[in-house]
């Protein structure tokens, strides 16, 4: 069989081939481990007895950033704003807080004792289902707070500080933690896109007046660096080569897939007699002996 008919009669079986069911959406677990009562009340914006405290925390902070995430994936320049904003003030956050820890930590190693940071003998732990990746990045603050917290109680249970020590190291992790929990509250959802703030409407203009004007390269396009992708950007289309393309001569066809049509009926016009006679009794050449029907 010459090489342009056996092309063709694979491009055939690729197209006709039946195909498996797309792999589902990935799914995987995350867990957040807490070993002490402030890092748990940062994680749930609660107090010891569980009811809520009103201060920024965890699972309030994912609340206000799914809206901003959604907002931001339909073109608002002001999400993609407060998103950066965010992303800094987490990443600020998490380095204070670690720095807290090592230096704490510092402090029990050099004591004459030999002992680590204090552990509970039943932490609590939670699995983390978050629709972006910003409440994850919390999470890891949520970690970090309460691991400094951990080396703070181990050195007020061995006398290395007092407890006017341990109220204000204490008092200052929760308080980072919980101003990058805050860096969302101020975002007011509007609506606007990129297209508004080119315009200058109405909704625009209304837009500044609740959050201020956002910095210049954000209006022109800039994304946050973690954001999602835009919902209106236009697929990506693959399209055919000539090797795939088994139906069909009709040029105005050919061209719209990129397709060099002469090529095309060319190569059908070379399959020998011989191969057209055989597929009256194989079905599976049923394209091929359809082509040779139409000349």
């Amino acid at each position: 069989m010459p090489a342009t008919a056996t092309a063709i009669e694979e491009a055939h079986q690729f197209k006709t081939h039946e195909r498996a069911a797309l792999p589902g959406a990935f799914e995987g677990s995350v867990t957040l481990l807490m070993h002490t009562h402030h890092g748990w009340r940062l994680f749930y914006s609660a107090k010891k007895d569980g009811k809520p405290d009103g201060a920024p925390g965890l699972l309030r902070y994912v609340n206000d950033v799914r809206a901003i995430w959604d907002a931001s994936a339909k073109d608002d320049p002001f999400a993609d704003w407060f998103l950066e904003r965010s992303r800094l003030a987490l990443d600020s956050a998490l380095k204070e807080v670690r720095e807290i820890y090592v230096a704490t930590k510092q402090l029990i190693k050099s004591d004459e004792l030999d002992f680590e940071p204090s552990v509970s003998s039943s932490p609590a732990g939670v699995d983390l289902t978050f629709g972006s990746p910003y409440g994850f990045m919390g999470g890891r603050l949520i970690v970090a707070s309460d691991n400094a917290i951990r080396a703070i109680a181990a050195c007020e249970h061995t006398g290395i500080f007092d407890i006017n020590q341990i109220i204000d190291h204490e008092t200052n992790v929760a308080h980072i933690a919980r101003s990058a929990f805050a860096s969302c509250k101020d975002y007011k959802f509007s609506g606007v896109t990129r297209e508004d703030a080119n315009q200058r409407n109405a909704k625009w203009n209304r837009a500044v007046e609740l959050m201020g004007e956002p910095p210049v390269d954000f209006i022109e396009g800039r994304r946050a660096k973690i954001s999602p992708p835009l919902i209106n950007e236009p697929a990506i289309v693959i399209e055919p080569t000539a090797s795939f393309v088994s139906e069909g001569t009709d040029p105005d066809v050919h061209e719209e897939k990129g397709v060099n049509a002469p090529e095309v009926a060319k190569a059908e016009a070379s399959i020998p007699e011989e191969l057209v006679e055989q597929t009256d009794k194989d079905p599976d050449k049923k394209a091929t002996s359809k082509r040779k029907s139409s000349d």
